[in-house]
């Protein structure tokens, strides 16, 4: 099931990170913020576990080549072994924080305002459907707990290409006509 208004969605949310925010500044007890931080970390991971916003070109293959009748837009966390295990036991996809969540907190502890978080939740690039094989790309390269630069550049250093569902969406309409 996902949300149907967005919007409803992120402002909802930015409320409650909104004053999440306001404790962890307030707040000088070091356990207390340890806790709130732990609790702000499941509220970010929640509110972002709704849809994956983007798919890297080596995934949506992935797709393509085992599940064709399958939009991966449609899969949630949950449903990560879809495509199968490696050896491991690690899923062949990987539900990526475009952003690491940690450094995402990082940035929203950092807001002055309800309408700076509100905006900073409002641009978040999503969560992208990457392979495990780019998702080691990312950790051997340092890009596991931040993404100095962008998520963007951090991708591009590791050859990762990706694409979001409009572009799919306008990929699959040219070829249908």
């Amino acid at each position: 099931m996902f949300v149907n208004n967005l919007k409803e969605y992120n402002l909802s949310f930015s409320k409650i990170a909104w004053c999440h925010v306001q404790e962890i500044q307030k707040s000088h007890d070091p356990i207390i913020k340890k806790q709130l931080l732990g609790n702000f970390n499941h509220l970010i991971r929640t509110w972002s576990g709704n849809r994956a916003k983007l798919i890297s070109k080596a995934a949506l293959e992935l797709f393509s080549s085992a599940k064709p009748e399958i939009n991966p837009f449609d899969i949630r966390w949950e449903q990560r072994n879809i495509l199968g295990t490696h050896s491991q036991r690690k899923p062949k996809i990987v539900w990526e924080h475009s952003i690491p969540v940690g450094q995402f907190i990082k940035e929203l502890s950092t807001c002055k305002s309800f309408y700076e978080v509100e905006m900073k939740m409002d641009l978040y690039p999503g969560v992208c459907w990457i392979t495990r094989e780019e998702d080691d790309a990312l950790n051997s390269n340092g890009y596991k707990n931040s993404r100095p630069d962008g998520f963007k550049t951090c991708y591009t250093n590791c050859g990762i290409e990706v694409i979001s569902e409009e572009e799919l969406n306008s990929i699959r309409k040219i070829i249908r006509s």
